[in-house]
């Protein structure tokens, strides 16, 4: 087992702090609750109304050994140089290497620094579910009238960026029912175009998806919302998910879908 493990923060690993050691991570198991309780007069109790996770908490012991108390100063700069990322940012830890998470710095240590040492506790607040390092894509091949089912194997509801391309004809409106949930589009999507329905944003633009991370990004001056009706496609944990394409206007008959997505876990 290494002495260290290494946390790498915004794209920066922790090895670029001098004498740096970092040794227990403890991560809250599940995020915050965020429900509310609403009393109710004359009602025992309340009525609960349920809501999504809120943010967990990690939280990783350290300590800084230096050569000389100047050494370990200088170190501590490092240190506060290495943190300092005011915006959401990429958290990495090497005990998960498979997984990163979206966090802030949380609660900035008083170090007990004494001669050539210094120790200390780090905090970040994440998002309630680590992402995986890499994305996941479904493709498939639709006619006029298709549905597609496959089990994705998530763990938390999801939100894709689905891209439509018809190959052989024009597309001038279509339905996309993803797990019973209607997105209406009507507009002109010529054979060999794209459009692209990003459920993270939520938008939908003409073009290939440009958001390759899977962050919500998109061109602004690709934006195509006025032939837009309905719910942006969310995919669901626990078993199969169905994605119906109905063509309701136009010529094509093959469209080549891709679904792309980024698992979730509670690790």
């Amino acid at each position: 087992m290494p002495l260290t493990k290494t946390i790498t923060w915004d794209t920066v690993a922790s090895t670029t702090v001098p004498g740096l050691t970092i040794g227990k991570v403890t991560r809250t198991l599940l995020g915050d609750h965020r429900g509310s309780f609403i009393p109710v007069p004359g009602r025992a109790g309340d009525w609960y109304f349920r809501e999504r996770r809120g943010r967990r908490k990690i939280t990783v012991e350290c300590f800084i050994e230096a050569s000389t108390v100047t050494a370990r100063r200088d170190a501590m700069e490092a240190l506060a140089d290495w943190l300092d990322v005011e915006a959401e940012a990429k958290l990495v830890i090497s005990d998960e290497p498979t997984v990163y998470y979206m966090g802030v710095t949380q609660s900035f240590p008083d170090p007990d620094e004494w001669r050539d040492v210094a120790t200390f506790e780090l905090e970040w607040l994440v998002q309630p579910y680590s992402n995986d390092a890499a994305t996941t894509t479904e493709t498939w091949v639709a006619d006029a009238d298709h549905i597609h089912t496959w089990n994705p194997a998530l763990k938390t509801f999801n939100y894709p960026v689905i891209s439509i391309q018809p190959t052989n004809g024009t597309l001038l409106g279509f339905n996309l029912i993803t797990n019973g949930e209607t997105l209406s589009y009507v507009g002109s999507i010529t054979s060999g175009q794209t459009v692209t329905i990003n459920s993270i944003a939520p938008i939908v633009t003409l073009g290939v998806n440009l958001d390759t991370e899977l962050t919500g990004a998109y061109d602004l001056s690709g934006v195509f919302m006025t032939g837009i009706r309905g719910a942006f496609p969310e995919l669901i944990p626990s078993g199969n998910n169905t994605v119906t394409f109905v063509r309701t206007a136009g010529t094509a008959t093959a469209i080549t879908i891709t679904v792309v997505f980024r698992r979730q876990y509670r690790r």
